[in-house]
């Protein structure tokens, strides 16, 4: 919580969540194409001070008052936890450095008393230790558990995590149909007492789909969302497609030959999908059933 300015050199190269922020409105909020972001658009165009994004204090202490048309009721977390500068005392975006694999989430409330809710904040999905993105081959069930992250009840702003209970209603759908209410999404189902639903991938075309559950209304204000919409991406791939073309062929018999002899540094969902026996193993005879499989001699 130092809040002295820091040096230029010492700066170079370094992320904040504030670069983050500027860069979302600039791309996904106004639409300036990415390679035009973060040299000086909102301030070019008169948009800082604006409802697009109005800040207050100094450094070390800023404060969004007004951010992509809404109201200072906007809170952010980071890798799921209230961020912290030291005990009781919160970062403000242009404190908290990012690193490659950091989660942001962010999230604006229209109920001001939102986070006196015992269900409130940040919602999130867990399969296994993954909370952004998994990989299942197609036939797969993904075993997901629906967290939520929120402020602790001794009001020190740590940050307490608690699996959701309250039976949240689960949605899904390709990244490629995405629409921003989730309720028009196709339902998988309920998640049970202890936050979790089992996810059956048979009927899923291998690509990339989104799950997730909705803002949720709180326990205690019953007509209010309290907490934010959760989710996670889950890559779907066919077993032997090792290239991820969407096409089983000879190509991939080559492919798996290739990682084997270290021609290709293949990625996770590559070496999942080129394991085609299943025994954690990439080596010669998975390329051997691929190919055996498309000419036929495997059923």
């Amino acid at each position: 919580s130092d809040l002295e300015a820091g040096t230029k050199e010492f700066a170079e190269g370094k992320i904040t969540m504030l670069h983050l922020f500027i860069y979302a409105t600039e791309v996904y909020y106004c639409g300036i194409e990415p390679e035009a972001a973060g040299k000086g658009y909102l301030a070019d165009e008169g948009l800082l001070g604006s409802s697009t994004m109005a800040i207050s204090g100094s450094r070390g202490s800023i404060f969004f008052e007004e951010f992509w048309g809404k109201d200072l009721n906007f809170n952010y977390y980071h890798n799921y936890h209230y961020p912290l500068a030291s005990a009781g005392w919160g970062s403000t975006a242009d404190q908290i450095l990012l690193h490659d694999g950091d989660v942001v989430t962010m999230g604006h409330f229209t109920d001001w008393n939102f986070f006196k809710d015992p269900d409130s904040i940040f919602n999130y999905i867990k399969a296994g230790e993954d909370t952004v993105r998994t990989t299942a081959v197609k036939g797969e069930e993904v075993e997901l558990t629906i967290w939520r992250a929120g402020a602790s009840e001794d009001g020190d702003y740590t940050t307490e995590h608690e699996i959701v209970t309250s039976n949240p209603k689960v949605y899904c759908t390709s990244v490629n149909e995405l629409d921003t209410d989730i309720s028009n999404w196709q339902l998988i189902g309920t998640a049970d007492s202890e936050g979790k639903i089992t996810v059956d991938t048979s009927d899923l075309e291998p690509g990339q789909y989104m799950i997730a559950i909705p803002g949720q209304y709180g326990s205690e204000n019953t007509e209010a969302i309290c907490s934010t919409p959760g989710a996670i991406l889950v890559d779907v791939v066919a077993m032997g497609d090792a290239d991820g073309n969407g096409i089983v062929n000879a190509s991939d018999a080559g492919y798996i030959y290739a990682i084997v002899n270290n021609k290709i540094d293949a990625n996770e969902t590559q070496m999942l999908a080129a394991d085609v026996d299943g025994n954690g193993i990439v080596n010669a005879s998975d390329a051997a059933l691929v190919y055996a499989s498309v000419n036929g001699k495997l059923k």
